[in-house]
């Protein structure tokens, strides 16, 4: 492979391969959008983006987008491989990476990317989900973000049960009282009167469907998301 995504787009006359994206591709989509949304980004507050956006594709597909392992670090969710492929695109100039120093006076890393260069472009609906993502969280500080990480259900479970440096799980959701609620009342409709079933068997019937249909759903909105 060519020593930068610069050099592998060029030698391929700008046609990329078919494939779920690269870590480097997730960062390159973020720091791209925040840049352009005139977000400012910090190496600790992309690491924090990255985790909603990893939470937001697995509650949704059933999958990450970065791949990497999420660990619970001293403020939260954190990924060392995600610092290391900063460096490595910094190095390459596919980043920005501008260093000063916070009001504590330690050093700080501002991200930004006018340009990105992807080894697979991403669809426009991972985009989309990249944008909401910051349009929620990106104008926080990064503290804030750290807050929220804590209130989100992967980092709960951790915190009761486990200790800083285990790995974050992610879990997929049993299907929620709304969804089976709204299902009932959808169904109610088609169900004869003198069916001789009451409605809590059909809520116990529509969830056991749900739970059942959750692997193929996840399965179709990732071929939408993702794969191309």
């Amino acid at each position: 492979m060519c020593e930068n995504r610069s050099e592998w787009a060029a030698s391929r006359g700008g046609l990329m391969p078919s494939n779920p994206i690269t870590l480097e591709d997730a960062i390159a989509l973020l720091v791209s959008q925040a840049t352009s949304a005139g977000i400012r980004l910090t190496r600790t507050k992309l690491v924090k983006l990255l985790y909603f956006v990893d939470l937001r594709a697995w509650e949704q597909l059933g999958q990450t987008v970065t791949g990497v392992e999420w660990i619970w670090h001293h403020y939260g969710p954190y990924s060392p491989s995600i610092v290391e492929a900063c460096e490595r695109m910094a190095a390459s100039d596919e980043l920005e990476v501008r260093e000063t120093s916070n009001y504590h006076g330690s050093p700080e890393w501002h991200i930004r990317s006018v340009r990105a260069l992807y080894y697979d472009p991403p669809g426009r609906d991972l985009v989309n989900l990249v944008r909401t993502t910051l349009r929620d969280f990106g104008r926080l500080a990064p503290a804030k973000i750290g807050d929220l990480s804590y209130e989100t259900e992967p980092m709960r479970r951790l915190v009761a049960s486990g200790h800083r440096g285990d790995t974050i799980e992610f879990e997929s959701a049993p299907p929620s009282r709304s969804d089976v609620r709204s299902a009932v009342n959808r169904y109610k409709k088609v169900i004869p009167p003198d069916s001789g079933r009451d409605e809590g068997e059909v809520a116990t019937g529509i969830r056991d469907e749900l739970a059942g249909l959750a692997a193929s759903r996840r399965s179709a909105t990732r071929r939408m998301l993702i794969d191309r």
